[in-house]
């Protein structure tokens, strides 16, 4: 830029041609992407002089793992998924894509999946955070025709904790310091267990003050679909229903 040459290391450089129709491989290293093209002219030339190269008769005839990260994001994009699901799969795959030793996702082997394992662990993650992370990994694997890499003994062990339980005191100590409109709030998340998505997409048509019933219902106009792409309804008390309608 402005006559300086500048290097991103975040990034990743590409190298194109046109072989039945146009082709692109990512390259993470810039140290590689040189070789990598030339290696590539020669092998096109190679091709076209009717000689097989060892990358079309080997093991390594593919697309790279960065490129399969790549296309499967791409599928996940939102709003295909919700957002949040996509930086998680993001972080993860890129993660697996940039510590993996091989080249190709069809190299891919059971040893990498337990070196990214290992990496986990060395980043500071827990067994539960290591095994989800590992099937995310595992999710991209098979899309590509991998599976069943790892042995029943190779998963992270973790234990499912207690989840912890709100004392009816703290319950009215918390109400207690709400003002009405909080207190109502807070009736809401105690009363029908909705999540935290779909509380802030109700709205007061999916209130039935007759039957009681608080209902989970798509909203198309914020982006907005019940897990599961189910919709439901949800019986609520009448200790909730009361301070609903009190509101003006």
């Amino acid at each position: 830029m402005r006559g300086k040459v500048e290097v991103h290391p975040e990034g990743y450089y590409y190298i194109e041609w046109w072989q039945d129709g146009r082709k692109r491989e990512q390259i993470k290293d810039r140290a590689e992407v040189t070789d990598r093209a030339r290696r590539k002219a020669l092998e096109l030339e190679a091709n076209r002089a009717g000689i097989e190269t060892v990358q079309e008769i080997g093991s390594g005839k593919g697309s790279t793992v960065a490129e399969a990260v790549a296309s499967y994001l791409k599928d996940m994009e939102p709003p295909q998924r919700e957002a949040k699901t996509y930086v998680a799969y993001k972080y993860c795959q890129e993660l697996f894509a940039s510590n993996c030793a091989k080249r190709l996702v069809q190299d891919v082997k059971r040893e990498d999946l337990l070196s990214f394992i290992r990496k986990l662990y060395e980043l500071g993650c827990g067994p539960r955070t290591a095994y989800n992370r590992a099937v995310i990994v595992s999710q991209l694997l098979k899309a590509n025709g991998i599976t069943k890499l790892l042995h029943n003994r190779d998963w992270p062990e973790y234990v499912e904790p207690i989840r912890p339980m709100y004392e009816e005191e703290e319950i009215q100590s918390l109400l207690g310091a709400c003002d009405k409109d909080e207190r109502v709030l807070y009736l809401c998340y105690l009363l029908t267990g909705l999540r935290d998505k779909e509380m802030r997409h109700l709205t007061w048509r999916d209130i039935d003050f007759r039957t009681q019933v608080v209902r989970v219902t798509g909203k198309p106009l914020y982006g907005f679909k019940p897990k599961n792409k189910e919709e439901r309804e949800v019986p609520v008390p009448a200790s909730l229903i009361a301070p609903i309608q009190e509101k003006p």
